[in-house]
């Protein structure tokens, strides 16, 4: 009889970083980093790594979540009824916001700002998870709550490193969502949606497939369809 083995970092390392696959979405560290148990970092490439190997406690968790493997690929697909060819849709269209002032500030046309908006005014979020443009080049995650917020969020750069890699730390990347999450929580904010990039998404759907099912928050996820994972 076969015996069952847990796949760790080590097997991320051979069968995703070695071979180019890894999008740099943090999805590993973040995990690690949140439960406090530190074994991993971002290395100055933007790749994971380990930072201190005799932390690891071999338990797989980055294995699993990582959007490259295809562990929980079906209980993702039925805990979220994904259907060809990118999830739960109703219909499919190509679109432009209608606002001049999102448009102004946008990245492609402002229809995700757009929906952001429409779901803060009414009442259908309590605050939008986005990054938000610091200095030339920077980020910082924050939540957005009104109008003005998501429109000072918009037109962020993509970049394909250091995205969930903080998410337990600080607030140093993209999308550091655990901790915001946590920090929402102090302030009854229990309906959140999450702006990220196709793998971004996909790593947080297996986080909350493996851990949150009986989580309180609503989570709601968007992407941007222009960057590749």
């Amino acid at each position: 009889m076969k015996e069952n083995k847990i796949l760790c970092f080590d097997n991320l390392i051979e069968e995703v970083i070695n071979k180019d696959l890894c999008k740099r979405c943090g999805g590993c560290v973040s995990f690690c980093s949140a439960n406090g148990i530190s074994a991993l970092e971002i290395g100055p490439d933007g790749i994971p790594r380990y930072a201190d190997k005799d932390k690891c406690l071999q338990g797989g968790i980055c294995y699993l979540i990582c959007p490259k493997t295809i562990e929980l690929e079906d209980e993702v697909k039925d805990k979220y009824n994904w259907r060809y060819p990118m999830g739960d849709w109703k219909d499919i269209f190509s679109a432009r916001s209608t606002d001049d002032e999102v448009r102004d500030v946008a990245t492609d046309g402002g229809v995700v700002s757009s929906l952001l908006i429409f779901m803060l005014e009414n009442n259908i979020v309590d605050g939008a998870i986005v990054s938000k443009r610091v200095g030339a080049h920077g980020r910082k995650p924050v939540i957005a709550r009104t109008r003005a917020e998501v429109i000072d969020a918009a037109g962020s750069i993509f970049s394909e490193a250091q995205h969930l890699d903080e998410l337990g730390d600080t607030y140093a990347s993209c999308f550091p969502v655990i901790k915001v999450i946590k920090e929402s929580a102090s302030e009854e904010l229990k309906k959140l949606v999450l702006v990220g990039t196709p793998c971004q998404i996909k790593s947080i759907r297996k986080m909350q497939a493996l851990c949150c099912r009986n989580n309180r928050f609503v989570l709601y996820a968007m992407f941007h369809c222009r960057r590749s994972c």
